[in-house]
């Protein structure tokens, strides 16, 4: 019976719960505006002459925040810009979205910039203008050197995305903070093809980009800078100069670099290369540079350098940087070179290189590399004081030039441990030869 009881109740209370959720009689209310209302408040405005006036020196300016679409070929003329992005004073922020809708955009002879977006910062100081430029082909048709197929000043967060340019002899894009570029092509570009602001340009990503024939960098940017699977290549390696430069806490990953006349990637403190593959580089006349820079603190890691042509190192890693399972696969020069001190270079494969496969200074860590370089008493290694060099298999000989190394359980073929001073201070650790029954033997055959 208590059962019976406390089921009424539940189903009682149930009900009333019930009956307060039920919908109201009569028609249902206006609660805002359709799906179609929707889309007809979206639709885009089209760039031309009524919609979007220019003045002397630019054929179009957009004033003011919106959607905008470009609805055939539009080879502009003016002087200046062949589209302007430039809001009016008493707009304070928004979005400008410019959809090229597939179509080309075609600069003028001898003009500043294809497109050019200006926050007008000093009237509005402290405002960011937000535009996105997606979905077509931006033509420089040879503008001048110090144009670009888009400039936008570093208080404009720039997004720029399913683009392809083409015939700059400026940069194709000059971007300020917080920019982001993807899926966007670039051949024939004479200068730079992305380029970050003087001023600014700091946290650009750029992503998903395919480079080819580029005159100086492919990219180059400031501190903070993301570069993640792009490709940037050349018929040969006396075209690009460079492939990627920027600044400090960068982060370049999962990229494909070929055919490049000096540096493929050359980075400031803190960066981080992960997962690249750079062939052909370093070929153009002269280029005494070294492949890949890697700054002070920075770090490489699961790349492959191939088939360098320069006169310095495939790869250069500076103070406290390290380099960890990298593989040099033929160099005409050295492998891997370290700055000051306090490198490490750890499971790393080098092989077939003409020069030294790795010259390291002092307090290093040099453990468990490969060095397959196959000539007779070549020197392999070759470092200062005060490095710990374990657990490496080689061909060639371990040469140190000063006191206080570490050599422990290294193997070596045709070569040996060799110190250049007879007598360092301190004296040089060396395990012993052939000794099975000590854990820090080198052995040695």
């Amino acid at each position: 019976m208590p059962h019976r009881t406390i089921a009424a109740l539940a189903l009682a209370v149930a009900s009333a719960a019930f009956a307060q959720i039920q919908p109201p009689t009569g028609p249902v209310a206006d609660s805002g505006p359709s799906l179609a209302e929707l889309a007809d408040a979206t639709t885009p405005i089209v760039i031309n002459q009524q919609n979007t006036p220019g003045d002397g020196a630019n054929d179009f300016i957009i004033r003011e925040p919106g959607r905008y679409v470009v609805d055939r070929e539009l080879v502009f003329s003016r002087s200046n810009a062949g589209i302007l992005v430039r809001p009016d004073d008493n707009i304070l922020d928004g979005i400008v979205e410019i959809d090229l809708n597939g179509q080309r955009v075609v600069g003028a002879a001898g003009a500043r910039n294809v497109i050019e977006v200006s926050s007008n910062s000093f009237q509005r100081p402290n405002q960011t203008q937000r535009v996105v430029i997606r979905d077509g082909e931006i033509l420089g048709n040879n503008l001048s050197t110090a144009s670009q197929g888009v400039e936008a000043d570093r208080e404009t967060s720039l997004m720029l995305r399913n683009l392809v340019f083409s015939g700059m002899l400026g940069n194709a894009v000059s971007v300020g903070d917080g920019a982001i570029i993807e899926h966007c092509q670039f051949r024939d570009v004479r200068l730079n093809a992305i380029r970050a602001d003087s001023d600014g340009g700091n946290g650009v990503a750029v992503r998903h980009c395919f480079f080819e024939r580029i005159g100086n960098a492919a990219v180059f940017l400031n501190n903070n800078a993301r570069v993640e699977r792009c490709v940037i290549r050349n018929a040969d390696a006396e075209g690009v100069s460079t492939g990627i430069i920027a600044d400090n806490g960068a982060i370049v990953r999962d990229c494909i670099l070929e055919n490049i006349g000096q540096n493929a990637i050359l980075l400031g403190t803190d960066g981080l290369v992960s997962g690249c593959t750079i062939r052909a580089i370093g070929g153009r006349d002269g280029a005494t540079i070294n492949g890949v820079t890697i700054g002070r603190s920075g770090r490489i890691s699961d790349t492959i350098i191939s088939d360098y042509q320069g006169t310095q190192a495939a790869l250069f890693i500076d103070q406290n940087a390290t380099a960890e399972r990298v593989t040099i696969d033929g160099s005409e020069n050295g492998g891997i070179r370290t700055g000051l001190f306090s490198s490490t270079i750890r499971e790393c494969h080098i092989d077939e290189t003409a020069g030294l496969p790795i010259l390291a200074t002092s307090y290093c860590t040099i453990v468990d590399n490969v060095i397959e370089v196959r000539f007779t008493f070549f020197t392999a290694l070759e470092a200062e004081g005060f490095n710990e060099i374990d657990g490496n298999r080689l061909f060639g000989t371990i040469q140190v030039t000063g006191g206080g190394n570490r050599i422990t359980r290294n193997q070596i073929a045709d070569g040996g441990i060799v110190e250049t001073n007879p007598a360092p201070s301190p004296a040089n650790l060396i395990g012993p030869a052939n000794d099975l029954t000590s854990p820090w033997a080198n052995f040695i055959r």
